[in-house]
């Protein structure tokens, strides 16, 4: 019962970082993990003058799947 659970556990890990991309060709989202390289982005959100700094652009692709306006890529970096 044990190497069962391991191995689900082992493979649900694997199915959900596997996938880098968060935007299926739909539109939708799906749940991902990013990275936990550091690699700073600044966006910001459509319509507004917030801006914020991400994690790496995969946290700002993960982010975009919930946030409503989206942010839009600014450049490299911190804001």
């Amino acid at each position: 019962m044990n190497a069962y659970l391991i191995f689900l556990t082992a493979f649900l890990i694997v199915s959900v970082t596997v996938d880098s991309k968060p935007h299926e060709a739909d539109g939708s989202c799906r749940i991902v993990m990013c990275h936990m390289v550091y690699n700073p982005v600044c966006a910001q959100r459509k319509g507004s003058e917030e801006q914020r700094t991400f994690g790496n652009q995969c946290s700002l692709d993960r982010t975009n799947c919930f946030a409503d306006p989206p942010f839009e890529f600014v450049k490299q970096g911190e804001c």
